[in-house]
């Protein structure tokens, strides 16, 4: 028989184990967030941030089916909320609770602290459950709440409610000794409803519920007939929940998405200390990127609890588990597919076991990707059966003592991780609200972001949280959303944005944030055409249309298109990248080449200087080819003018040179290549890439009559002292200009260049190239020694000019000049980029 304490010493021991929990909450969070005080919530960022815009559109939208469904995101559509993690329950409650009050009240730091109050309550009624003493359950309920494991979920509120295991375990423990068979229907049947929470929560529960049913049965309390119907139940509450929630019907499902393997739990995670007293520094054990989900420390006090359990009480741990096979079998099951089929032992793969690649076990695994987070009812099982194997050897004397002392030892080791969980939960930097930026959301009736979430730079993602909350809690329509593990269809959004920026926008005053983390000026500037103004501030661009927001004019100066010089050579993912507009991917350093991605791309600047008579494009550009399938072809079009169809060489980059007549002088440009019907990577069964790409621009550069035919230069020396002339520098032994380089011609060449004034000190001319094989080049002055260079391929010539001025021809010799191949009869050697001069490197 389960004994039954007096009401009093029971409920005392209740009301500890909940004083003990709100003591703990608050040593970690701070009192705003706890109390859901506005000045912390809506500065908030990270996954609270996503939840909390969820609940703010869901709350101030009208009730729609399923319940979760909001217009207010990704309008016209909407979203299900469901995948913003916002904890569904609560969501809806708070829904309730605004339209009843009109308060919009950020619940997520209260429910944080119910959430620690509930585990702690109710581990103390397991605890009482199986006879151990009223002080130590109240105790070492407090252990419960101190397993790294739980503690870590502040950051998303909805694994936070780890108390549905806590209730799960007390279902089992119920189940195989004092339940009635009414009672274990209704509890089976009542976890179908963790669908409103968290989909792991109810799978891990139903693990635990589905142990106690069959346990039940083989201890001979219910009928497999009764546990087969009560399981039924639990299925039928589950389905029905999920449709309600919208995850099923109408062609819903659960999400999938890669990452099992990655997101698990090595092995000695659960004994290794981190973030610890007793660790090194603040780390995850972590062999594969991703183990942080499968953080499942014990900590020193629950370690050291457990080893004294089972020292003193390994018999009867040992019976207890062969009492109760189907829990025993459970928790075995738990452990394994929390180590995922990619199993490590610190930085050590033990064995990789495929069986996700079978198809219905494929499915849950990419439903249930992060395996790490499985260990949590183990976790809670190991504490709840140290302290109860200790209450029934012969330290049970000591046992309220020697469970004090391990929450004492849980918290010394803890230290570390407490200062950890300070840290991120400072109160946050104030909202946009309090600025400018927060009257011009107010003002528009839609915001229209660009990229989303997601699709552009990491960056700008924190930025687009922080500005979706405010468009949020203003009850403002917005897309670019962060869904969990929903496809953002990034191609597809961006394509849409090339052809109208507002194509989707229904409203008649929507503001445009374009994240300048991802997007160029020049971009900004042709999205915005003739009909929008855009603002500049430190991270995007804000677009209205004019005079209809009058609050975007506070937010920083009109944006105009970026200055282009003339006859230099442009690197498109660096000096050129705010000229790419419309069409292009995403500038990178490392890259070699820009990709037009689309039908059409798009390149618009303001010029340096008006441009009379001809303007000319020069480019080194590469087309997208797979097989016979080959985007050699695009259409160019200048300010509006006369296309003109350029086919470029299949054969790699290849020189591109396009004169557009002028009828009157310009001083902005905007180039449109309009490249049709594209392919992409997927289309042509290369890969997974749904980018329609084009043409590859590896450099680029613009000119008039005046400078086309020169090279470029950049010889800055002392604040541009020494100057390289404007006239020809290519005196003899030289062939004709090509887009980004000049080739010699013959043994020998001539530059001449035009210093302006003397130095006191020797300097040199840089010249940037590449040679046609092997080749050793000798340079010459009249007033410096002659130096040579070895090269074969790219590289630099550093030939030293003196201290002279004037005109000073340096003459070029090369030891192997030859033709480069068949149709081509020129004798090349040394091809020249770029020339500059400065103080010599020695």
């Amino acid at each position: 028989m389960i004994s039954h304490p007096s009401r009093r010493s029971y409920v005392l021991g209740l009301l500890g184990a909940a004083l003990g929990a709100c003591i703990v909450a608050w040593m970690i969070f701070p009192t705003d967030m706890l109390l859901g005080k506005r000045a912390y919530w809506d500065a908030i960022g990270g996954d609270n941030a996503t939840g909390l815009i969820g609940f703010y559109a869901l709350a101030q939208d009208a009730w729609d089916w399923p319940l979760l469904h909001t217009a207010s995101i990704h309008p016209p559509e909407g979203v299900n909320i469901y995948f913003t993690d916002p904890v569904p329950i609560a969501a809806l409650l708070g829904k309730l609770f605004y339209q009843a009050t009109g308060i919009l009240f950020p619940y997520m730091g209260t429910w944080i602290l119910l959430c620690y109050v509930l585990n702690s309550v109710i581990a103390y009624a397991i605890l009482r459950h199986l006879k151990v003493p009223t002080a130590a359950s109240a105790v070492a309920s407090l252990l419960l709440i101190l397993l790294p494991a739980f503690l870590w979920r502040h950051q998303h509120i909805g694994l936070i409610a780890q108390f549905t295991i806590m209730l799960s375990i007390l279902g089992y423990v119920r189940f195989t000794s004092v339940s009635s068979r009414r009672e274990i229907a209704l509890w089976t049947g009542g976890t179908g409803f963790l669908v409103f929470l968290n989909p792991y929560l109810l799978a891990m529960s139903s693990a635990v519920i589905l142990a106690g049913l069959l346990d039940a049965w083989h201890r001979r309390r219910i009928s497999i007939t009764h546990a087969a119907l009560s399981l039924s139940l639990l299925a039928v509450t589950a389905l029905a929940s999920a449709f309600a929630c919208g995850l099923i019907g109408d062609g819903s499902d659960l999400p999938e998405a890669g990452g099992f393997g990655i997101y698990s739990m090595n092995l000695l995670s659960p004994i290794m200390p981190q973030f610890s007293s007793f660790s090194a520094g603040r780390s995850f054990l972590d062999a594969t990127g991703g183990q942080y989900e499968g953080f499942n420390y014990l900590g020193a006090g629950v370690i050291s609890l457990t080893v004294l359990a089972v020292v003193f009480g390994g018999r009867r741990i040992s019976r207890a588990l062969i009492e109760r096979p189907f829990l025993s079998v459970m928790a075995v099951l738990l452990v394994f597919y929390a180590a995922s089929n990619v199993i490590y032992v610190g930085t050590t793969e033990l064995v990789t076991l495929p069986y996700n690649d079978l198809p219905f076990i494929g499915r849950i695994t990419s439903t249930f990707r992060a395996s790490g987070r499985f260990f949590w009812p183990i976790g809670f099982l190991i504490v709840i059966g140290a302290v109860w194997a200790l209450s029934r050897s012969r330290l049970r004397p000591m046992l309220t003592a020697l469970v004090t002392l391990a929450v004492c030892l849980q918290l010394y080791d803890l230290v570390p991780y407490f200062s950890y969980l300070k840290d991120t939960t400072r109160h946050p930097a104030a909202s946009f609200a309090d600025l400018p930026v927060g009257e011009a959301i107010a003002e528009a009736d839609e915001v229209v972001f660009h990229p989303g979430f997601f699709c552009g730079a990491r960056d700008d993602f924190n930025r687009i949280l922080e500005l979706q909350l405010i468009a949020a809690r203003l009850d403002r329509p917005f897309n670019g959303a962060y869904i969990n593990r929903g496809d953002p269809q990034c191609a597809r959004h961006d394509e849409l944005f090339q052809t109208d920026p507002l194509l989707r926008s229904g409203s008649r005053n929507p503001l445009l944030v374009l994240m300048k983390g991802s997007l160029s000026a020049s971009s900004a500037v042709t999205a915005a055409g003739s009909a929008l103004e855009c603002h500049e501030t430190a991270y995007a661009y804000f677009c209205s249309r004019k005079l209809s927001n009058p609050a975007v004019a506070k937010l920083g100066p009109v944006l105009t298109a970026p200055q282009a010089p003339l006859g230099v050579e442009i690197d498109p993912n660096e000096t050129g990248a705010p000229m790419f507009a419309r069409g292009w991917d995403s500038p990178s350093p490392s890259a070699t080449h820009r990709w037009g991605i689309g039908s059409v791309a798009t390149l618009a600047a303001s010029l340096s200087h008006p441009v009379c008579d001809a303007f000319y494009l020069s480019a080194n550009a590469v087309a997208f080819t797979h097989a016979d399938y080959a985007m050699d072809r695009a259409v160019l079009t200048l300010n509006g003018g006369t296309p003109q169809e350029v086919v470029l060489d299949t054969d790699g980059a290849v020189p591109l040179v396009v004169r557009f007549p002028l009828e009157h002088c310009i001083d902005s440009v905007q180039l449109q290549f309009d490249f049709g019907n594209p392919k992409s990577p997927a289309d042509l069964g290369i890969n997974s890439d749904p980018r329609r790409m084009t043409w590859g621009l590896a450099s680029f550069r613009l000119d008039s009559n005046e400078t086309f035919g020169k090279i470029s230069h950049v010889l800055p020396l002392d604040s541009g002292r020494f100057l390289l002339s404007d006239g020809d520098w290519a005196v003899s032994g030289w062939s004709v200009l090509e887009p980004a380089h000049r080739w010699s011609e013959g043994t020998e060449s001539v530059i001449r260049l035009d210093l302006e004034e003397p130095t006191s000190g020797p300097r040199c001319l840089f010249v940037d190239g590449f040679s046609l094989g092997m080749q050793t080049i000798t340079a010459s002055t009249p007033e410096a020694p002659p130096s040579t260079t070895d090269l074969n391929g790219r590289g630099v010539l550093e030939i030293p000019l003196g201290t002279q001025s004037g005109s000073v021809e340096v003459t070029l010799r090369y030891s192997d000049p030859h033709w480069p191949g068949p149709g081509d009869p020129r004798d090349l050697a040394f091809a020249v980029e770029n020339m500059r001069i400065e103080s010599c490197s020695h």
